[in-house]
């Protein structure tokens, strides 16, 4: 009988440690999986700047799809991990309601496709937002994300002092884009394409900067 409890609980601590060793595996590929998602959200966050800011269908379209589809990885990412995927913040409430009032006039308005457009857009706002306050948890995360809008602040900032002094002509394509509207009416637009947008871009990205190093959050 003693050597048959003892067989017991030699086959019930090789089944613990074989689940032990099975939940690491498991959450050593949960993380590399955010880690993928988190990088491709912050290529897109990095990117976004340079395609004409994204005020036109054109590019907006095209980043509103990849968006899409790192919401939907990051919505496995979820489902898979202990987090769940849940929406119970009351912003975040509030964008879906939004989603809602333009939803709504889409089956009433005389240009139907203008009426989507502005669903879409609030869509893709959800989902940065959704993406960038969920999958930041610890510092070295967020740092990640706010690395990325440095990054694409500094660029936005080179391109358009180097069209202020003509080394960028405006049919270069360094990015895949036409390079015209960096310099207008002897004002430094970058490829934000409106001198205001590219002032206020860089004035956010150094208060931004300013407030994690005094606050350290």
């Amino acid at each position: 009988m003693a050597k048959k409890e003892e067989a017991k609980k030699g086959f019930r601590s090789s089944d613990k440690s074989f689940e032990d060793v099975k939940s690491i595996k498991t959450d050593r590929m949960l993380f590399i999986y955010k880690m993928f998602v988190l990088f491709v959200f912050s290529l897109l966050v990095l990117m976004s700047p340079y395609y004409r800011g994204l005020y036109f269908d054109y590019e907006l379209g095209a980043f509103q799809a990849l968006m899409g589809a790192v919401f939907i990885l990051f919505a496995i990412y979820l489902l898979l991990s202990k987090e769940g995927f849940l929406v119970n913040r009351k912003i975040e409430l509030l964008f879906l309601l939004f989603m809602v009032a333009y939803l709504i006039p889409y089956f009433f308005a005389a240009n139907r496709r203008l009426a989507l457009g502005e669903f879409f857009k609030y869509a893709f706002y959800f989902a940065v937002f959704y993406i960038a306050s969920r999958i930041s948890r610890k510092d070295f995360e967020k740092l990640f994300i706010i690395n990325a809008l440095f990054i694409s602040t500094i660029g936005v900032a080179f391109f358009g002092y180097q069209a202020a002094v003509k080394l960028i002509p405006e049919t270069a394509r360094p990015l895949g884009m036409a390079m015209n509207g960096l310099w207008v009416g002897n004002m430094i637009s970058s490829t934000l394409q409106y001198h205001n947008t590219q002032e206020l871009c860089l004035r956010l990205d150094l208060l931004s900067g300013c407030f994690w190093i005094v606050c350290g959050k």
